[in-house]
């Protein structure tokens, strides 16, 4: 359809000659700017110039056409007999459960690299809200918002994107198999496929039932599946880290603690997975490290019941046990793995993993491999960056700064900060390394530093800290003024933060904070540009602007 400012002329050159469809042709490119728009964002580039319409859906090819969602269905129904797939599952925070997909994003790799003929589909789970993280104390009138519901990868990233850039495809298992609604740790979980009026109906008098999974309200059998087990082998047999996954698709895994020779010896990190040899033990499919273990022919099996100090033998855990289910291999179905989170390439701790810091490689890891590549979900991008118009005080056409970003997580790591570290995570550990940005950046020819906006998402809610936030002229991002989660929902404030911590040109993040961590990635990655953390021991060993050293 022509715009209404072309109309016009349509009607007068269409009665003339064929330079008079020239002219018009020199018109429309000459006003094509004005008529349709012109991006007001130099940070939104990557979902406006990103051609939609050209690229294959992340699944395409990976899953069956007109498969069924049903709640009584297996997932088995829509996956291909000749292909393989692998999962896991999580628990935590938002941005925990973040790093927990990107290796398992990073363990497909690994098992493409180990055998291509085989190559394993990641199936990713959906996002499980987790009360604490999502509406936590400081968030005003979070008790009266909807319940939060899960979320799907692609709601938050852009998977097409991601498939693209990666040269392989993913399924997600909203694509496999419907959720069923039940209360969750962050309240009543919704399948976001439901109709608004079928979500009314769920709501009602939902805070009021037991925690048990509607599934069972309905009848349904679970549906049992092997799975690899991490959190047994470590914790000497103990409860699964199953998370909470399975029982909204109404799955029950039965687990096998995995050998442990793929975990880090080391007394320092002695829980922590390589996921090298995890990938060694699954592909191919079949191969002589698993079939050995599995058939207690190489002693593995022993050496960790043993290591339990429990009275098990392998007959409890093994072979005889009456649900027992060998962990799937065959194609058409899912291999699983119960919870990736403490997992990474040579045994570190997660956080060191994505920090990358000497001796470690930055060209290596699931960050690396993949988490570089899961650039933001457009609309939730364009939420976003029109949210920090708001903070900003700028037009919503208007073109975002340079800025410098800040994450402060204060209350909890409080708890951590030792009697000889106080004050700790001070306003004034933050505005020096923000300080030094602004004298490197200086001195480095960047034109404008100086005046530079700062960004500050925080969970902090005391007053007197957050006066100090605003006696510095920086700009905080406050959710329960600008109503984010009233508007978007319970989710968006941590969504939203994730996305402008990562606008920065200079990013100042906390210590320990796996928010802070990715954010620092994608600012060094993504912008070009620089990142620390301000650690709680600032107060004792201070941090030096200049310097940059403490």
């Amino acid at each position: 359809m022509a715009s209404p400012f072309l109309s016009p002329w349509l009607s007068v050159v269409a009665k003339r000659s064929n330079k008079g469809w020239l002219a018009l042709l020199l018109c429309v490119l000459v006003l094509y700017p004005f008529t349709f728009g012109v991006p007001g964002s130099t940070s939104g580039t990557q979902a406006q110039s990103w051609s939609w319409s050209k690229r294959a859906k992340a699944s395409e090819g990976l899953i069956k056409k007109g498969g069924r969602r049903g709640l009584n269905e297996s997932h088995t129904e829509n996956l291909l007999p000749d292909h393989h797939y692998i999962t896991s599952f999580h628990h935590s925070g938002l941005n925990n459960q973040i790093l927990t997909q990107f290796n398992l994003l990073h363990l497909a790799f690994l098992l493409r690299t180990n055998s291509p003929s085989t190559a394993y589909t990641p199936v990713l789970p959906p996002f499980y809200p987790h009360f604490s993280h999502l509406s936590g104390d400081h968030s005003s009138g979070a008790a009266d918002l909807p319940p939060a519901p899960v979320l799907r990868f692609s709601q938050v990233f852009d998977v097409d994107r991601l498939a693209e850039d990666l040269g392989w495809g993913l399924v997600e298992w909203a694509e496999l198999k419907e959720g069923f609604t039940g209360r969750g740790t962050g309240g009543w979980l919704e399948d976001e496929w439901k109709s608004e009026e079928e979500r009314t109906e769920i709501r009602k008098g939902g805070w009021q039932r037991q925690e048990r999974p509607l599934a069972q309200e309905m009848g349904l059998e679970p549906e049992k599946i092997g799975c690899w087990s991490s959190w047994m082998s470590v914790s000497k047999g103990g409860n699964t880290g199953r998370g909470y996954v399975p029982s909204y698709y109404n799955i029950d895994p039965v687990f096998t603690p995995l050998p442990l020779s793929i975990f880090s010896r080391t007394d320092r990190m002695p829980k922590h997975m390589l996921l090298p040899s995890l990938a060694n033990l699954l592909s191919p499919p079949q191969n002589r490290l698993r079939e050995e273990y599995l058939n207690f022919r190489n002693g593995e099996v022993d050496e960790m019941i043993t290591s339990w100090g429990q009275n098990e033998t392998r007959e409890d855990w093994f072979g005889s046990a009456t649900d027992w289910i060998e962990p799937n291999v065959q194609p058409g179905t899912i291999t699983c793995v119960d919870i990736l989170y403490y997992a990474s390439d040579k045994g570190e701790e997660v956080r060191e993993a994505y920090e990358t810091k000497p001796p470690l490689s930055r060209d290596a890891g699931a960050w690396w491999s993949v988490g570089q590549h899961a650039h933001w979900n457009p609309e939730l991008e364009k939420i976003s960056t029109d949210i920090l118009r708001k903070v900003l005080g700028l037009s919503r056409i208007a073109r975002i700064p340079n800025i410098l970003t800040v994450h402060i997580r204060r209350t909890d790591f409080l708890r951590s900060c030792p009697a000889y570290a106080v004050p700790c995570f001070a306003v004034e550990h933050f505005a020096n390394h923000v300080a030094g940005f602004r004298h490197r950046f200086a001195k480095a020819g960047r034109p404008g530093v100086k005046d530079w906006p700062v960004v500050v998402t925080t969970d902090e809610s005391d007053p007197e800290y957050l006066a100090e936030i605003a006696a510095l002229g920086w700009f905080l991002v406050d959710h329960d003024a600008l109503k984010t989660a009233e508007i978007h929902g319970r989710w968006w404030p941590s969504l939203v933060d994730n996305v402008l911590l990562a606008m920065g040109q200079g990013f100042v993040g906390t210590s320990g904070s796996t928010m802070s961590i990715l954010a620092s990635r994608r600012v060094e990655d993504w912008n070009g540009g620089e990142a620390e953390l301000a650690s709680g021991l600032e107060s004792r060993y201070p941090y030096d602007p200049i310097t940059g050293a403490s």
